[in-house]
């Protein structure tokens, strides 16, 4: 550790063994399932990019289901009983 990267040198399983990495263990752990984690991440988010761009979106006109009450009306049910609403959403 502390060596900065350079991709032109060449070295053997002898020079990895020499630099003692066993000390390291867990930084190089937990560097590794970082990097991991980053690339799954970046797949999620790729994958999920793709899937949003084969999308149609198509604008309607909202018909909504509910409309707003005024007060705590009575509202007669289905069998004749009324009961008593407070100040809610009516659904029509």
């Amino acid at each position: 550790m502390g060596q900065d990267y350079d991709p032109s040198w060449e070295f053997t399983v002898a020079d990895l063994l020499s630099f003692n990495l066993g000390r390291y263990k867990d930084l190089i752990a937990s560097i590794c399932a970082g990097a991991a984690a980053e690339y799954a991440l970046e797949l999620e988010l790729n994958r999920l990019a793709w899937a949003w761009q084969e999308k149609d979106f198509k604008l309607a006109k909202h018909i909504p289901l509910m409309r707003p009450r005024l007060g705590g009306e009575r509202i007669k049910s289905a069998k004749g009983k009324g009961k008593n609403r407070q100040a809610g959403a009516e659904v029509v």
